[in-house]
C-alpha cells in the first residue's frame, strides 16, 4: 500500500524503469502512466485512460506533456493523432470540472491551457508498450499477445494509479479475465449508456474509441448510472 505523496513518485518511476527493461522492440517503447504523478497524486477523481497501442517513433509521454507541451499540443492534440487526443483532452477536462458541458467555440489560447492543466491531472496508458506492427489500424490479436507480454506490468500500473474512473478505448477485452469477466451494463432503468462495469468502487468505461461519440461519456463516480 501507498503510504504518501514521495512513496508513490518513486513507485512510479521505478515502475517505468521496470517496463523499459520487458521492451520487446530495439527501438524503445512508449512510456506511459500518470502525466505528472505528483498532480494526479493530488486529484480526485483519479482519471485513467486504457488504448491499445500507438506507432511511430516511442516516445515518453509525461516527459513531452510536463517538458514540451508546446509539442504534445501541435503533435497529438491538433496534429495527425488528433481523433484521439483532442477527445481525450475535451472529456478529461470535462470530467475533472465536474462534467461542465464542452464549449466548442471557445478561446483556442484558453483551451489549450484549460488541456493542459487537467492532462496533468490524469494517467494513459496502453496495452501494447511497443510501436504498432500495423500503423493506424491495430490487430487485436497483436493487442492480445501485447497485454500477454506485459500482462504484470499492467496489473501492476493500474493498482499503482488506483483510479476512480478507467476509460477503456475498446480495450476491457484484454483485461475481462483479470476482473473475473463482470457482466456489462448498457441500460440503467430503460435508458442506453455507454458499455460500462462496476468494480469495487471503480467505474470502467468501455466506448469503441475516444473518437466515437456515440455516446456522452460523463461520469459521476457516486452514481450508478453513467454516460
Amino acid at each position: 500500500m501507498i503510504n504518501g505523496k514521495e512513496e508513490f513518485i518513486n513507485a512510479h518511476r521505478q515502475l517505468e524503469e521496470e517496463i523499459k527493461k520487458v521492451g520487446r522492440d530495439e527501438a524503445g517503447i512508449f512510456i506511459d502512466g500518470a502525466f505528472n504523478p505528483e498532480a494526479y497524486f493530488d486529484t480526485s477523481p483519479k482519471v485513467l485512460w486504457i488504448l491499445k497501442e500507438a506507432y511511430g517513433d516511442p516516445i515518453s509521454y509525461p516527459e513531452l506533456l510536463v517538458r514540451k507541451y508546446d509539442e504534445f499540443y501541435a503533435n497529438l492534440i491538433c496534429g495527425v493523432s488528433r481523433n484521439t487526443w483532442k477527445p481525450i483532452s475535451i472529456i478529461s477536462d470535462c470530467i475533472l470540472r465536474g462534467c461542465e458541458e464542452y464549449n466548442s467555440g471557445g478561446d483556442s489560447s484558453q483551451e489549450k491551457a484549460a488541456f493542459e492543466e487537467s492532462l496533468n491531472k490524469i494517467a494513459f496508458i496502453n496495452i501494447n508498450k511497443d510501436s504498432s506492427y500495423t500503423g493506424g489500424r491495430s490487430i487485436n490479436s497483436n493487442i492480445q499477445e501485447a497485454g500477454s507480454h506485459y500482462e504484470k506490468l499492467l496489473k501492476k500500473q493500474i493498482e499503482l494509479l488506483h483510479p476512480d474512473i478507467i476509460i477503456c478505448g475498446n480495450t476491457f477485452q484484454f483485461l475481462r479475465e483479470i476482473y473475473n469477466r463482470p457482466e456489462v451494463i448498457k441500460e440503467v432503468q430503460g435508458e442506453k449508456y455507454v458499455d460500462h462495469y462496476r468494480i469495487g468502487k471503480q467505474i470502467f468505461l468501455d466506448p469503441y474509441h475516444p473518437g466515437y461519440t456515440a455516446y456522452a461519456t460523463c461520469v459521476s463516480p457516486g452514481s450508478s448510472q453513467q454516460r
